[in-house]
C-alpha cells in the first residue's frame, strides 16, 4: 500500500491542530505562550521571561508543568529541595514529571524555547499516535484519527497538558501486543521494550499506575509469571519518583488524588439532573456523557454478554470507565475536566472499537471526533484578559 493513501490521515490529524492552534493563540498576538495559561500569581512567584503571556484570571495545570520545566536542574540538587518545597508548583503537579524533562531536554534548557518544546511534543505525540494505530491496522483510518483528536488531546494542546504522551505510549505499548489477525487478546509476554514504555507511561500520568496493575492482575490470571515479574519494574519507577516528591514535600500527592471520590455514577447523575443548574460547562460533559461515555459502556458490556467471556481490552476498559463513574463533581461537571483526566479510557476504548469495527464502534470514533473538535474549537474562541510581560 503506497505510504500517502495508508498514512494520510496523519495529515488530516496535522491539519486539524495546527488550525486550532492557530485559532486559539491569534488573539494573543499569536503568541504560544498563551497555551500554558500562566496567570499573575504565578508570574510574580517566577519572573518569566520576556514577551511572556499572562493570564488576569486563574490560571491552569499547563502553568504548573512549564514551572517545572525550568526547575528541573533544581529537582536534580537535593540541596535545592527546600526552596521546592516552598514554592508553586506543588507536589501534585510533580507526578507528570515526564512532560516538563523531555521539553527541559528538547528546548536545552533554555526558557525561551520551553513554549516551542512543549507545543512541538505535544503534536508530535498526537501524530504519532495516529501513525502507531494505522502501521497496526491501516484499514482503522476513522479510529486513527478518532484517538488523535479526542477531547484529552485537544484539551492537552489548549491548556499545554500531559495526556498526549499517555495517548502514544499507551497506544505504542497495546498496538505492539495486538495480533495481527484482530481476532486473538493480547499477548502478554512482553520484553524490555514494553518495561521501557510503562516506566514512562507512569511518569507522564499518576492514573497510569492502574494500567499497570490491570496488567499484574491479567497476567496473574493467565498465569504469565515473568510477565509479572516484568510488570513490577515499572510500578517500582513509580514507587521510585514518588519517594522523590515524598522526600521534596513531605507528602504523597496520589494518596490525595485518590481519597476523592464519590458513589458510582452519582456525579454524573447529578449533572444530567441539573443539581447545580445547567451552564455551557455542564452542557459540555451531558455531551460527553450521552454521546460517548455511557454509550461506550453499554457497547461493551453488552459485546461481552453476548460472546460470554472477556478478553483484556473489554476488562481493562471497563475498569477506567468505572473509575470515571466515581470521579466528584468538580470533575464531570465540566468537559475539561473529565475528558481528559482518565486518559486511558481512549486508547483502550477506541482501539477495541477498531479491532471490533461496527456501527457503533465508528459512533464513538465520531463522537470523540467530534467532541474534541467542538471543545478545542470552543475554548479557542474564549479570549482571556491577558498582559504582556
Amino acid at each position: 500500500m503506497p505510504i500517502l493513501q495508508k498514512y494520510w490521515p496523519v495529515g488530516v490529524v496535522a491539519i486539524s491542530l495546527v488550525a486550532v492552534t492557530a485559532l486559539t493563540v491569534r488573539p494573543y498576538h499569536w503568541n504560544v505562550t498563551a497555551l500554558f495559561q500562566l496567570d499573575q500569581q504565578m508570574a510574580d512567584q517566577h519572573p518569566v521571561p520576556s514577551g511572556f503571556v499572562v493570564l488576569q484570571m486563574p490560571g491552569y495545570d499547563g502553568m504548573q508543568y512549564y514551572e517545572i520545566a525550568r526547575m528541573v536542574p533544581d529537582i536534580a540538587q537535593p540541596e535545592h529541595w527546600p526552596m521546592l518545597k516552598a514554592t508553586v508548583p506543588l507536589s501534585y503537579a510533580y507526578q507528570r514529571i515526564l512532560l516538563p524533562v523531555a521539553a527541559y531536554i528538547l528546548s536545552l534548557g533554555m526558557a525561551d524555547a520551553l513554549p516551542y518544546a512543549f507545543l512541538f511534543i505535544n503534536i508530535a505525540a498526537l501524530l504519532a499516535t495516529c501513525f502507531l494505530v494505522l502501521r497496526w491496522k491501516p484499514e482503522a483510518k476513522l479510529y486513527a484519527v478518532a484517538l488523535s483528536l479526542c477531547p484529552a488531546a485537544l484539551l492537552a494542546i489548549h491548556f499545554s497538558l500531559a495526556e498526549p504522551l499517555t495517548l502514544v505510549l499507551l497506544t505504542a505499548f497495546l498496538t505492539r501486543h495486538m495480533s495481527h489477525d484482530f481476532r486473538s487478546s493480547i499477548n502478554w509476554r512482553i520484553g524490555w521494550v514494553d518495561v521501557l514504555l510503562l516506566s514512562l507511561l507512569v511518569l507522564s500520568r499518576e492514573v497510569n499506575v492502574l494500567f499497570i496493575a490491570l496488567l499484574i492482575t491479567w497476567s496473574l490470571w493467565k498465569r504469565q509469571w515473568w510477565t509479572c515479574v516484568l510488570l513490577f519494574l515499572p510500578l517500582a519507577v513509580f514507587a521510585a519518583w514518588h519517594g522523590i516528591i515524598y522526600l521534596i514535600f513531605g507528602d504523597v500527592p496520589f494518596l490525595t488524588s485518590a481519597a476523592k471520590h464519590a458513589l458510582p455514577f452519582r456525579s454524573l447523575f447529578d449533572v444530567l439532573r441539573g443539581v447545580q443548574g445547567y451552564n455551557s460547562l455542564t452542557a459540555s460533559s451531558i455531551a460527553y456523557a450521552l454521546f460517548f461515555y455511557l454509550p461506550a459502556i453499554a457497547w461493551i458490556c453488552v459485546r461481552i454478554i453476548r460472546k460470554g467471556s472477556v478478553e483484556f481490552l473489554e476488562f481493562a476498559a471497563l475498569a477506567f470507565l468505572g473509575l470515571m463513574s466515581v470521579m466528584s463533581w468538580d470533575i464531570w461537571g465540566s468537559m475539561t475536566s473529565i475528558g481528559r483526566v482518565i486518559t486511558p479510557v481512549y486508547p483502550l476504548v477506541v482501539l477495541y472499537a477498531a479491532k471490533y469495527d461496527s456501527w457503533t464502534a465508528r459512533w464513538l470514533a465520531c463522537a470523540l471526533i467530534a467532541l474534541g473538535l467542538g471543545i478545542g474549537v470552543a475554548l479557542a474562541l474564549i479570549v482571556h484578559p491577558f498582559l504582556i510581560a
